[in-house]
């Protein structure tokens, strides 16, 4: 019978116990351990869980649909979704910001190309062939909400560009 009675003795110690920390603990503690997150991940309001720009929602291409960029001349870049290029320019929507991380140029010659895209002063040095050439920006290049996404070619450039592609990224500010 003592097994018995310390088993007893012992199971009833472990409910007074757990009747007199619910007493003492505050029902506010109750809450937060009963309450649920529910977490909305929406483009306006993102709960991102991995690298903003790996979210295919967010990723944008741009590129010069109104043909060649010759020297001295800026061209605005147009938006590629789905095989299909926008009727107008590509501008940076409201309450977020675009950011370049990579840019491709393919000239029409194989001389040195020089141009521009945001702050970035770009020199395309081509060794005798029109390939395509690629610029990636870790870092990003950031546009700003409204901003017209463009490619200028400062005219010390002898030939055209052909197509230039901006690989990105929208970002909320």
């Amino acid at each position: 019978m003592k097994p018995t009675k310390r088993f007893l003795w012992g199971a009833g110690s472990a409910a007074v116990a757990v009747l007199a920390l619910t007493l003492v603990v505050p029902r506010a503690a109750h809450a937060i351990v009963a309450t649920l997150v529910n977490v909305v991940n929406t483009a306006a309001a993102p709960a991102v869980t991995q690298d903003v720009s790996k979210l295919a929602s967010q990723n944008v291409l741009l590129w010069n649909a109104s043909g060649d960029i010759v020297p001295h001349s800026a061209a605005a870049l147009y938006q590629i979704s789905n095989g299909v290029t926008a009727p107008s320019a590509f501008v940076v929507p409201a309450g977020q910001s675009f950011v370049v991380t990579t840019v491709d140029f393919t000239p029409a010659s194989s001389a040195a190309i020089y141009v521009g895209i945001g702050a970035e002063e770009l020199v395309l040095q081509q060794s005798g062939t029109t390939a395509t050439v690629q610029y990636q920006f870790p870092s990003g290049i950031v546009f700003p909400a409204g901003s017209t996404v463009g490619i200028s070619d400062y005219g010390l450039s002898p030939a055209a560009i052909v197509y230039v592609y901006v690989h990105g990224y929208l970002t909320s500010n």
